[in-house]
């Protein structure tokens, strides 16, 4: 949440959201703020890529090799491209 906070162009929005992440139900400020600052959807397209590179990293860092599939958000199979979630599946040798 912190580096999502940062990288904010806005200083006001920026200053608003590493407020909200210190103290008792941070959680729960952050969320109702990036709601209120409309910008709910770019903080999980950075949750998403924050993620998906710890993903990434762990399985290259225990040399497991992988492949991703799109998958519709929550399950639903009907979205692609942009809208699809990335779901990495490792792969061992047999």
């Amino acid at each position: 949440m912190e580096e999502f906070a940062r990288g904010q162009d806005n200083d006001r929005i920026r200053q608003e959201l590493l407020d909200a992440i210190h103290g008792a139900g941070a959680f729960r400020m952050f969320r109702s703020l990036i709601r209120r600052l409309d910008i709910e959807q770019s903080w999980y397209q950075f949750r998403e890529k924050a993620l998906t590179e710890i993903a990434r990293d762990w399985l290259e860092e225990h040399k497991l090799r992988y492949t991703w599939r799109a998958q519709g958000i929550r399950g639903n199979s009907k979205m692609t491209g942009r809208d699809a979630e990335r779901i990495w599946f490792p792969m061992w040798d047999s």
